[in-house]
């Protein structure tokens, strides 16, 4: 401000007006996306939607940051969206932050969820047809390991036996039977495989242990010679029993 008086004499003074801007941005996230993993692989491209954001002067940044099963996050100056990104099997929280030239911010979040609902694949080998052993009524078979794979990974195979031969394998790891005495008969063995979201698959094989030696006689009583009872043509004998043996049983 000047002020004058008639003579020409003045006079000033001076003081500021300040405007301070301390009302926040607003910004709203999109919903949340459940997709499942693309074949072939345990991830996920997905278009997601920018937020929408506004401010009473003017929003000057926008960054993201992502947490959880994808970590990643944007440059800390610009306006950033994420757009279309590959996220990884679980559940990725991504938060916006949108900024004003005062310093004024918001935030909002969402989450992107990649499920695996593909199962694994599992093949196991082939059929065995084997002799028992001597002297045994078993045979030990090297047995072939499945052939396993998942998009994301088997985290577990088991095994269980039934028929001629009844086994489990333990119930958490990577078992294999590998070198296993059978027994005679036919026994079939089932895999099974899993992986960490629940999915699972099996296969099946045969393992026959054939008997193919003969029972044995370690005695045989001798020939009889006897004469018959007095007034009949005929005489009770009391033969001993021959002594028998097989690998197996004598049935």
């Amino acid at each position: 401000y000047t002020d004058y008086d008639a003579a020409g004499n003045s006079a000033t003074c001076t003081y500021t007006v300040t405007v301070h801007d301390n009302i926040n941005p607003t910004i709203t996230c999109p919903g949340n996306y459940s997709v499942f993993t693309a074949a072939g692989t345990c991830t996920q491209s997905v278009a997601t939607a920018n937020p929408t954001t506004a401010d009473n002067c003017a929003v000057i940044k926008l960054a993201w940051a992502m947490t959880g099963a994808t970590i990643a996050s944007s440059a800390t100056s610009g306006i950033n969206n994420v757009g279309t990104q590959t996220f990884n099997l679980g559940i990725t929280t991504i938060t916006y932050t949108v900024n004003d030239a005062a310093g004024n911010s918001a935030t909002c979040s969402y989450t992107v969820t990649v499920m695996d609902n593909i199962n694994p694949t599992i093949t196991c080998p082939g059929n065995y047809n084997v002799n028992v052993a001597p002297g045994t009524c078993s045979q030990s078979v090297v047995t072939t390991n499945p052939a396993t794979a998942d998009n994301c990974g088997v985290t577990k195979l088991t095994w269980a036996m039934t028929g001629a031969t009844v086994a489990n394998s333990a119930a958490s790891g990577i078992n294999n039977i590998g070198t296993y005495t059978f027994n005679a008969g036919i026994t079939t063995v089932t895999y099974t495989a899993y992986d960490a979201n629940g999915n699972t698959a099996t296969c099946s094989y045969t393992v026959t242990v054939y008997d193919n030696i003969p029972p044995t006689f370690t005695y045989c009583p001798s020939s009889y010679a006897v004469n018959v009872a007095p007034g009949t043509c005929t005489q009770s004998v009391a033969p001993l029993n021959p002594t028998t043996a097989d690998n197996c049983v004598v049935t």
